[in-house]
C-alpha cells in the first residue's frame, strides 16, 4: 500500500500538465502519475510529422525522466489501473499494487475502438494514436516491395486526412472510405466537402462515400478490404480512424457517471464522486462556453484540462472551466481549423463564408445567434477573432450578413 496525496491516472498531456500544475502549487506534497505507456510524455500532434519523415523521433518526446524526476512527479510507466474503491480512496493496478489517495485525477484518455469486421485483427492494420502505432506504419509502408501499391483509409474525421499524405510519400493509391454521402457531410455544406474531397482527388485520392467496410482479407497480413457495395478492393495496409472508447469498465464499476461518451463530469471537472476529477479525452464535460455537455478528443483541450484540474484539485480556482477549444491539420497544402463546438442539434443555423473557387472557406456554427463554433480551410488570419467570438458569446443577431461576407472585417462583430 502507496500513500498519495495527488494520484493521477495517465501520462498523456493532461495528465503530466496536472501533475505539473499541482507541484508548482503544493512544493512538498507526494504526486504519483500511473501511466499505462511505457515512454516519458510524447506529442501525438507530432506523430503525423514523424511518419512523414519530417521530425526525427526524439523530437516526438516532450519530456524526459531526468526533468520529470527534477520536479519530484513519480511516473510509474506500464500501470494500468483494474479497481477504484472511493470509499477507501484506493486504486489497485493489474500488477497488484495499490495506491491510496487523497485526490485522485482520471486522466485516462481513449483506447482506439477496432474496426469491428472479421479480419480486422490482421497485420498491417493500424490507427495513429501512440508512438508505437507511427513506428509500425513507418515500418509496414516503407518494407512494402510490391511494384503497385495499394492502402486504404477507414474514417471521415481528422485521422483520416492524415493517412493519404503518408501513402502518397511511400508511394501508395489511397482508397478513402466514408459511411456518409461526403465528407464531413453533418459538418459541412457541398462546397466546403468538394474542397476537401478535390483536394483529396488532385493527388489521387479514390474515395468510396456512402459505403462501409464489411470484411478484411488476408492470411497473416491484409491483402484486400469488402465494402458494403459489394466493392473489393487489393490493399495491403489499412490506417483507421473510427472514434476512441467509452469510459473504461472498472470506473464505472466503482459508481462513477460514464458511459459510451466517456466519464461524466461538471464545468468543474468533477466526477459524481467525491475527490475524484476527470479530464481530457475521457471525459464527458460541461462547456460553459458553448452551454452543453460533449467530449473533446484534442491535444489542445487535454492539455488546458489538465492544467485545470492540476489548480482545482488543489483548491485554487473557483470559476469553471472555461475554454474555446481547436483542433488544426493540413492536407496537401489545404489548411483546416475546426474552433469550438460543431456538433449539429436542433437549434443549429449555419452560415458559409468565402468559397471553393478561392479555396478560402469558412463555415460558422450558431446557436441561438450566438457563435459556438467555425471550420476554416485556408483562412487563418481569422482565427483569433472567432475564437474570441465563441469564448465571449457574442450576438451575431441581424448580423449574419456580416459573416457571409469575406469583405467585411469579422472584428467589427467584436464591437
Amino acid at each position: 500500500m502507496q500513500d498519495v496525496q495527488y494520484l493521477i491516472i495517465g501520462g498523456g498531456v493532461c495528465g503530466v500538465t496536472a501533475a505539473e500544475s499541482i507541484r508548482r502549487l503544493k512544493p512538498d506534497a507526494r504526486i504519483v502519475v500511473l501511466s499505462a505507456e511505457r515512454h516519458p510524455l510524447y506529442s501525438r500532434v507530432l506523430l503525423p510529422h514523424l511518419v512523414k519523415g519530417k521530425v526525427p523521433r526524439e523530437r516526438v518526446f516532450l519530456r524526459t525522466e531526468a526533468q520529470l524526476s527534477a520536479k519530484q512527479i513519480e511516473m510509474v510507466y506500464g500501470a494500468r489501473a483494474i479497481r477504484l474503491d472511493p470509499a477507501a480512496h484506493e486504486i489497485e493496478t493489474v500488477d497488484g499494487e495499490t495506491y491510496r489517495y487523497q485526490k485522485l485525477l482520471l486522466a485516462t484518455g481513449g483506447d482506439v475502438l477496432s474496426l469491428g469486421v472479421p479480419g480486422d485483427d490482421l497485420a498491417g492494420i493500424v490507427p495513429l494514436r501512440t508512438v508505437e502505432d507511427a513506428d509500425t506504419i513507418i515500418a509496414e509502408l516503407s518494407s512494402d516491395s510490391s511494384s503497385e501499391r495499394s492502402a486504404a483509409v477507414v474514417g471521415g474525421g481528422f485521422l483520416g486526412l492524415e493517412f493519404p499524405p503518408f501513402f502518397e510519400k511511400y508511394g501508395y493509391t489511397t482508397h478513402l472510405v466514408i459511411r456518409g454521402p461526403r465528407y464531413w457531410w453533418r459538418v459541412l455544406d457541398e462546397e466546403a466537402s468538394g474542397l476537401i474531397e478535390q483536394t483529396m482527388r488532385e493527388h489521387g485520392v479514390v474515395i468510396h462515400a456512402g459505403t462501409e467496410l464489411v470484411a478484411c482479407e488476408g492470411e497473416g497480413h491484409v491483402r484486400a478490404i469488402q465494402l458494403s457495395d459489394g466493392t473489393r478492393v487489393p490493399v495491403s495496409f489499412v490506417g483507421y480512424g473510427v472514434g476512441i472508447a467509452g469510459a473504461p469498465s472498472w470506473v464505472t464499476a466503482a459508481g462513477i457517471a460514464g458511459g459510451t461518451n466517456g466519464i461524466v463530469v461538471d464545468e468543474h471537472l468533477r466526477t459524481n464522486v467525491p475527490d475524484v476529477w476527470a479530464a481530457g479525452d475521457g471525459a464527458s464535460f460541461f462547456d460553459t462556453t458553448v452551454q452543453r455537455s460533449h467530449r473533446l478528443g484534442n491535444w489542445l483541450n487535454a492539455q488546458e484540462h489538465g492544467r485545470y484540474a492540476g489548480d482545482a484539485m488543489v483548491g485554487a480556482v473557483t470559476e469553471p472551466f472555461h475554454h474555446v477549444s481547436a483542433y488544426a491539420t493540413q492536407i496537401f497544402g489545404l489548411n483546416i481549423s475546426f474552433i469550438g463546438d460543431l456538433t449539429e442539434s436542433d437549434d443549429s443555423i449555419w452560415i458559409s463564408r468565402g468559397s471553393a473557387v478561392e479555396k478560402k472557406i469558412a463555415r460558422f456554427h450558431l446557436r441561438n445567434n450566438i457563435v459556438v463554433g467555425a471550420a476554416l480551410f485556408n483562412v487563418m488570419i481569422d482565427r483569433a477573432t472567432i475564437t474570441m467570438l465563441i469564448k465571449d458569446r457574442v450576438s451575431v443577431e441581424g448580423r449574419h450578413a456580416t459573416l457571409r461576407d469575406p469583405s467585411i472585417d469579422l472584428k467589427t462583430l467584436l464591437g
